[in-house]
This record gives structure tokens, sequence and C-alpha cells, in this order.
């Protein structure tokens, strides 16, 4: 039988090659005219016996029988695969393409709706500062020409019971104070009284909010650290003006003061 030709590797035990000993006389899957089969393996023959420590290995073609005294072994043509390089840096863009034709022009909307008066705010609804449901109050001053807008909660009338004034009218807030705005005297809502309370809070300070006099809310009141003023605009009692400690806080009576 025809033996191929040995080429000798000597291998020293501090060698980098790793070997994986088949354990015996190994028959090689797949007959080559090699020692490297279809599969990349590369096969060999080492020596039973060590000299110094080390083992004579020699190729093998595959498919192929070790001589006796020997041991079949493979190994890997290629290493491992190692880990993924780094991402290289980005290409650089490429030119725009043409721009596309231009699409055809919407239709013109409708026209949006004027204000003809500032005073036609009056009555829209709004939110106020604590999430409940109210309505805009419109004020208009004729000493400055001021306008001052206000978000009342729902409960009273805060739109103008006549119309605009051109030359303005000076209420009275009952207590000492007066205001200018469009309203007609002897107007009792809930604006009127929001700006009695406003005219008060301008001289002595304190904090305003509604109250219920009668058997809703019907009442502006403005508390300081002494004094408890309460403007009625609805009910029994309106157009009064009570005036009494912080702790008492009485609501208005016939006989008290009236604010127009």
């Amino acid at each position: 039988m025809y033996r191929p030709r040995l080429r000798t590797i000597l291998i020293g035990a501090g060698s980098a090659f790793v070997l994986v000993a088949s354990g015996g006389i190994a028959y090689a899957a797949i007959a080559s005219s090699g020692p490297v089969d279809s599969s990349g393996a590369v096969h060999g023959c080492y020596t039973n016996q060590a000299a110094n420590g080390s083992h004579v290995v020699v190729l093998q073609d595959a498919g192929t029988t070790c001589p006796k005294g020997t041991t079949a072994i493979t190994w890997n043509a290629a290493g491992a695969t190692g880990p993924a390089g780094p991402a290289g840096p980005s290409g650089s863009a490429g030119p725009s393409g043409p721009a596309g034709p231009s699409g055809p022009a919407g239709a013109q909307g409708a026209a949006g709706t004027a204000l003809g008066n500032i005073t036609d705010l009056n009555g829209l609804a709004c939110s106020t500062h604590d999430g409940s449901a109210g309505t805009i109050s419109v004020q208009l001053a004729a000493a400055d020409n001021s306008i001052v807008l206000m978000c009342l909660a729902s409960g009273g009338n805060p739109g103008p019971t006549s119309s605009p004034s051109p030359t303005g009218v000076t209420h009275n807030d009952g207590v000492g104070q007066t205001w200018t705005d469009y309203t007609a005297q002897g107007t009792y809502n809930l604006t009127e009284a929001y700006s009695a309370a406003q005219a008060f809070i301008g001289a002595e300070g304190g904090t305003a909010s509604q109250v219920m006099c009668g058997t809703s809310t019907d009442a502006v009141q403005v508390l300081t650290s002494t004094q408890s003023v309460i403007w009625q605009y609805a009910g029994q009692y309106a157009g009064r003006v009570a005036v009494s400690s912080a702790t008492e806080q009485f609501c208005p009576a016939g006989a008290d003061r009236v604010w127009s």
C-alpha cells in the first residue's frame, strides 16, 4: 500500500499550538488527498513515546490511518473568530435629491369673527384659578381708560345691565371708596359687587371671595385682619353692605348702608 511521505514537526511543551487529541488511532471522516479536509480541519499523527518531553508530529492525509505507535490528532486551520471591531466613522451625507413639484394651493378659510366691542366678552365661559366654571366680566374705568377682565365663578350675572355710558359712571361702595365704569347706578350683580370689593381692597387691603347670605351664592365678602365687609347683590337685601368684625362676619340687613 502506498504510504505518503511524512513531514516531521517537533512541538515542545511550551508551544503556542493547541492540539486536540482524539484518544487513539483515528479515522478521518472525509477522505482527502492532503492533510486538510473539506471542512478545513488539519489531520496529523503524533508519536506516543516522547523524546525529552517532546512528541514528533507529522501531517497525515485526511481519510488515512496513522502509523502504528502514533495517535491521530486534528486541529482547525483557521483560528476562532475574534471579537467585532469598533464601528467605523459615518460616511459623508450624499447629495440632496431634486425638489418635488409644489402641491396645489388650498382653499382660503372663512373670515374670523371680529370683536365689535370689548364688552362683547361679558358672559363668555372661562375657568377660574381653582378650575371652577365661570364667566368673563369686563370692567371699564373712564378715569384712565383701563380695562379689567375678570373670570368670576358661576353664581351671579357678570354682564352689564345697561348700555355703556360714554362718560363713565362713578359708583360708591358704601364704606368710603368709589370706582368708575360704564354700568348704570343701582345695578346689582356679581361684577359690580366685585368692583365694590376691589375698591375697598385698594384702600384697606384684604381678600375677596363669594359668599352665601340667602339660599344661594349672592354676595361678595372682603376679609381683613380685623373687618368683614359684605356686599349683597341678589336676594332680599341686594344693594346693602354690612360691616362687622372679622370674627362676627354679619350678612347685610335692611338697616345697613346702601352701595351703588
